[in-house]
């Protein structure tokens, strides 16, 4: 099995169009399992969980 794996940057996309992916992806049968906003490579970035609640509120599936 392959397993693909995908990463918008908060610092790269503006909310609007961030918002706009997380729908793209889950109408292409993508869910997140993972809500930590970072890499060990990468220690700044947007907060996470007012994103994430965002992103929560536009789509209609969730993963748990």
């Amino acid at each position: 099995m392959k397993v693909v794996g995908w990463h918008a940057s908060h610092e790269l996309y503006p909310p609007g169009e961030l918002i706009m992916l997380v729908r793209r992806a889950e109408g292409a049968g993508m869910c997140s399992d993972n809500f930590h906003p970072w890499t060990p490579h990468q220690g700044k970035s947007g907060f996470a969980f007012t994103w994430f609640g965002a992103a929560l509120q536009s789509a209609t599936r969730t993963s748990g």
